[in-house]
C-alpha cells in the first residue's frame, strides 16, 4: 500500500516483510517513507532494527518504525 500524505509518498509494510528487501527496492523508486509496525520479542530487536537501517540505506528513503514494549 502506498498513499500521498501530504506529499510523502509513504509505503505501509509490516515487520515481517523486512526480511524480503526486494518488496521495498520494488517500491524504492516510487516513496519516500516507508511505515513498519511490528511486536518482534526483545531477544531479536535487534535484528529487527538492523533491518530497518538496511531498508532505509539501500532505498533512500526514511524509515519510520513502531513496536510494542
Amino acid at each position: 500500500l502506498t498513499v500521498d500524505i501530504e506529499g510523502v509518498r509513504t509505503s505501509f509494510f509490516v515487520c515481517y516483510d523486512l526480511r524480503f528487501a526486494d518488496e521495498f527496492w520494488a517500491l524504492a523508486q516510487t516513496t519516500d517513507l516507508y511505515v513498519v509496525p511490528a511486536n518482534w520479542p526483545e531477544a531479536r530487536r535487534v535484528h529487527w532494527q538492523a533491518l530497518l537501517h538496511a531498508r532505509a540505506i539501500e532505498n533512500q528513503v526514511y524509515v519510520v518504525f513502531a513496536y510494542h514494549l
